[in-house]
């Protein structure tokens, strides 16, 4: 290769250096410039406390560098009068989504008594009482399990595992009215009869945890309790198969199938 011909390609290769260059400089100049650029967010002029209806007197606009600026942020203070404060805010804090709601809607974490869990119970037309409980009733939590390893221990037990527990939501309906005149619950959807297919209960931690278990080991069951209902928990004795039909003999049950089917399977692989 001639020395004039390498001249040329570094020559070339600096020019393609500056123009990267540039480019990269150029791109970061105007991504520095939009960070830097104002943007209009509703802000609060004083402490608000949770449950507070906003007002206008509540809100002011500030130019804020669009790096600064909060996701779910306002651009306009109309999109915030009359919404309710679910979060405190703070004097000069931005308003966010996340921390208003309209009225009449109250996210379920706010409605949970405090030290209690949300924990959703899967259910069907008969597990869930055709769907008839609603947020704020109380039910019972029946658990079926199928206990024993071999075909003819297997017993079918029946368990009270929760009492008087309160009812959240059931499906996405937290009880709570989209806005003044509009009577269905929000979170509904289209159809009020459809059947629920999970049920949000409010539990402490110790039960959450015992439902959790529960759910993975057996069937659950809720039982719908009068409004009327003046005892809280009741003591129920244990009952199984053999008890609820006063019998001693093996009763078949559809874990005991899956069971001796494992079992013959198990034979055949041997």
């Amino acid at each position: 290769m001639s020395k004039k011909l390498k001249v040329i390609i570094a020559v070339i290769a600096g020019l393609f250096a500056v123009i990267i260059a540039l480019c990269y400089l150029q791109a970061r100049e105007a991504q520095l410039i939009g960070m830097a650029s104002p943007v209009n967010i509703v802000m609060v002029t004083q402490d608000l406390p949770q449950g507070h209806v906003i007002t206008n007197e509540d809100l002011v606009i500030a130019a804020v560098p669009s790096r600064y600026a909060q996701p779910g942020n306002f651009p306009d203070v109309r999109d915030v009068i009359d919404r309710i404060v679910v979060v405190a805010l703070l004097e000069g804090e931005q308003v966010t989504a996340s921390k208003v709601a309209f009225a009449g809607v109250e996210p379920l974490a706010s409605k949970l008594p405090a030290g209690m869990r949300g924990v959703t119970v899967a259910v069907n037309a008969v597990s869930g009482v055709a769907g008839l409980p609603m947020p704020g009733d109380y039910v019972d939590v029946i658990g079926i399990f199928e206990l024993g390893s071999r075909r003819e221990d297997v017993i079918t037990q029946a368990r009270f595992l929760l009492q008087n527990v309160m009812v959240a939501a059931v499906d996405q309906n937290t009880g709570s009215v989209a806005q003044a005149g509009d009577e269905t619950p929000a979170g509904t959807g289209s159809s009020a009869t459809q059947t629920a297919t999970t049920v949000t209960v409010a539990l402490y931690p110790e039960d959450a945890q015992r439902i959790v278990l529960a759910q993975e080991l057996g069937r659950l069951f809720l039982l719908l309790r009068s409004s009327r209902e003046t005892e809280g928990v009741l003591a129920f004795e244990l009952l199984d198969a053999q008890k609820l039909l006063d019998s001693d003999l093996p009763i078949w049950t559809p874990a005991m199938e899956e069971a001796e089917f494992r079992r013959q399977l198990l034979q055949q692989i041997q």
